[in-house]
Formats: C-alpha cells, structure tokens, sequence
C-alpha cells in the first residue's frame, strides 16, 4: 500500500451501501423475506420474482408487477407486500477488505466515518450489525433525501 496517500489525510468518510456492504444483497433478502410471506398467494411467486429480477436487472422497477401478472396474481396484492417491503429489513455482508482498511486507516490516527442517505433509525442497526460500528468517529445521517455525494454540506457539519 502506498504509504503516501494518507500523508495529508485527516478524515475519510465512506458511503456505506453499495461502498462498504453489499447493497444488493441486503435489497435481495429483503424481497425473500417478503415474498415467502405472501407465498399463499402463489408457491411460485419468488421463483418467478427473481427470474424477473436477474432477466431484467435492479434498476427495472416493475419486477413484482411482472411476477404479479405472469402468475395472474390480483394486482391489489401489491401495495401490501410493496408496504411490507418497506418496513423489512435484510441482511447485509461487509464487502472483502473494509476491515483491514478502517484499521489502516486507524493506524494512520484518521478520523473514519459513514456518510448515508439513510434514516438513522434503518442505518444506525445496519450499521451496528456489521461490526464497524465501534470502529468508526462519526456516521452523518441524511434522513432518507438522496443528496449528491461529496456534498460541501456533508463536509462542513462532519468538520463540526
């Protein structure tokens, strides 16, 4: 590793899904869970589901209006499980090596953070269930608005 980089380093801040855990298998336990539950409405609505998800990829939205419709399943059903969705939680995997960094990191006295677009109270046990909790000197909560990241806002309330 190059010692050089973090020379003139004080604070690394690091968005946490996607960036520090697998955001799309949090995103995919999320959906089994949810679906096994509405499973009653058809023993093929998961199967079908993620058969329609990997064919059609994360960023199509009408993943569950397809499985709906390909298994003739009421399309009342769907505020219900999309309601579901949104209160469920998921698991979530630290990606290889984000350990081993934040100890570097440590190691060079920098200040290390989580920078999320998260709510506080989703993020906050997120996080915790990780482990980096413990590890980390701030976590800057954006209460759920998507912000462009590197914000100067961001930047100035993690300096305060």
């Amino acid at each position: 590793m190059n010692e050089d980089f973090f020379k003139n380093l004080k604070i690394i801040g690091f968005d946490f899904d996607g960036t520090l855990v697998d955001e799309q298998y949090f995103i995919k336990t999320r959906w089994e869970k949810v679906l096994r539950q509405y499973a009653f409405l058809s023993p093929h609505l998961e199967e079908t589901f993620f058969r329609i998800y990997i064919q059609k990829g994360s960023e199509y939205k009408l993943h569950l209006d397809d499985a709906l419709l390909e298994l003739k399943i009421d399309g009342k059903h769907k505020r219900s499980i999309l309601d579901k969705l949104k209160r469920s939680t998921g698991k979530d995997i630290l990606l290889e090596g984000v350990k081993e960094l934040f100890k570097v990191a440590k190691d060079k006295s920098l200040k290390i953070g989580i920078i999320t677009d998260g709510e506080k109270s989703r993020q906050e046990n997120r996080i915790k269930n990780t482990g980096i909790y413990t590890l980390l000197d701030f976590i800057y909560y954006s209460h759920g608005k998507k912000e462009q990241k590197p914000n100067k806002k961001f930047i100035r309330k993690i300096f305060k």
